[in-house]
């Protein structure tokens, strides 16, 4: 008689962002997650079929608390919903340009929670008040900047945002 022995697996509960989507099978999305931990892809089965159950909350921009069995989302319960940045184009395009920028600058694992804060905080400007795109945006990169060490100097976040403008076209008509 032959036994099989089946490692368990550690679930883990994550408080993270949506920072990315990619179709992967039929019905299946590569979601990448931006947590306190850092940057991280997980799988969600099955979530694109008509009655998944995770759908309405695994959607881009979400603050979300999500639990994970390896690789694989197994549930999730939304903090801040931030989908209606998809109703809006400009925010839309900064939010995006936010979530790019945070899976360049910090592919390492290391400790983010300020920069976590900061983007949970950035998303929810752009989704919920009524703060000019160009005054959050500004804030989110001088902060961002300050947190990693580069210091806080006007000319210093103009010519980084100078930089993304120039590497994201038409940055300058959204912000």
């Amino acid at each position: 008689m032959i036994y099989y022995r089946y490692m368990a697996q550690q679930v883990y509960v994550l408080s993270c962002l949506i920072i990315g989507q990619q179709r992967v099978k039929e019905h299946d999305l590569r979601l990448r997650l931006f947590s306190c931990k850092g940057i991280e892809s997980v799988t969600a089965a099955g979530i694109l079929r008509p009655n998944a159950k995770l759908k309405s909350s695994l959607q881009l921009f979400n603050h979300l608390e999500i639990t994970k069995m390896g690789s694989k989302v197994t549930g999730a319960a939304i903090i801040q919903n931030n989908t209606g940045l998809t109703r809006d184009i400009k925010r839309f395009y900064l939010a995006s340009s936010i979530c790019e920028t945070l899976a360049k600058l910090l592919r390492e694992p290391d400790d983010y929670s300020q920069v976590f804060n900061l983007a949970a905080q950035a998303l929810n400007d752009l989704s919920t008040t009524v703060k000019t795109c160009n005054e959050i945006y500004t804030y989110f990169y001088s902060s961002l900047l300050e947190i990693l060490g580069f210091g806080q100097s006007d000319d210093l976040v103009a010519a980084f945002i100078e930089y993304l403008e120039f590497k994201i076209p038409f940055a300058n008509e959204y912000i």
